[in-house]
């Protein structure tokens, strides 16, 4: 299940990995799969990203706690982080049998360099 984080800055990502570790923490009724669909649906995607992948609340907790130390964790991802990124390392998608719509990802292309 993934926990996505983001802010404006890497310091305001920090802080929110922190308020929302000490929030899951102190109430343990609060159900990990909520968090998860309120973190995803009803909140801004800024600049700073991060995931936390984990199928229970102690890795979905480790890895947020990771985030606001800012530590490295097996559980957590962070934008523009990854091994492959640092390297410059390409990467080949293979979706399938053509597209649907002649020049379907070309606006993407253009406007999002990661989507390149």
């Amino acid at each position: 299940m993934p926990w996505v984080v983001s802010a404006r800055s890497a310091r305001a990502l920090r802080d929110q990995a922190r308020r929302l570790s000490e929030a899951v923490t102190r109430d343990s009724a609060v159900a990990i799969r909520d968090v998860g669909w309120s973190l995803l649906r009803s909140r801004s995607l800024f600049d700073h990203r991060a995931v936390v992948i984990g199928s229970d609340r102690s890795e979905l907790v480790a890895g947020i706690e990771a985030l606001a130390t800012d530590e490295a964790h097996p559980a957590l991802t962070q934008s523009g982080e990854s091994a492959a990124a640092q390297r410059g390392d390409m990467v080949w998608l293979f979706s399938g049998q053509g597209s649907q719509v002649v020049g379907m990802g070309a606006g993407l292309y253009e406007r999002f360099p990661v989507f390149a």
